[in-house]
């Protein structure tokens, strides 16, 4: 049985309080459905990255979800039950720090920072993140 990765992207601009959904959707058959990031297909050397999940030697374990998570992420999260292990995030700033050591992360990188431009170009590096959960 394989494993998979599932994300949710927030941001929060200089004014907010709050973390914010920052996925984008489209419509489909059964209303308004996220679309998924190129880099979510299955890459066990980038699950090794992120999480040492499926490897070892990666930036950290699992994080956990944030304490300020979005109330949006953490019902998608939640809604995997038992099938979700291993939640943690980066913001795409961490993320760009590893790139040296991880150049399997510039494809994530590179999405993050074109989901940032879309929302608001002004939102800080350290200001949009990435949630991240798998499932075998």
């Amino acid at each position: 049985m394989g494993c998979d990765i599932h994300t949710f992207i927030e941001y929060k601009r200089k004014q907010d309080t709050e973390w914010k959904d920052g996925n984008f959707y489209i419509k489909g058959s059964e209303g308004f459905e996220k679309t998924y990031m190129k880099s979510e297909s299955r890459d066990y050397r980038l699950f090794t990255a992120l999480a040492n999940v499926r490897g070892t030697g990666g930036i950290c374990d699992p994080r956990g979800l944030p304490n300020d998570v979005s109330r949006k992420a953490f019902i998608e999260v939640g809604s995997w039950e038992s099938d979700a292990h291993s939640p943690s995030y980066f913001t795409l700033a961490e993320l760009m720090k590893h790139l040296l050591k991880f150049p399997i992360l510039q494809e994530l990188v590179d999405e993050l920072d074109y989901y940032r431009a879309a929302v608001d170009y002004g939102i800080d590096v350290e200001n949009i993140r990435l949630i991240f959960w798998f499932d075998n």
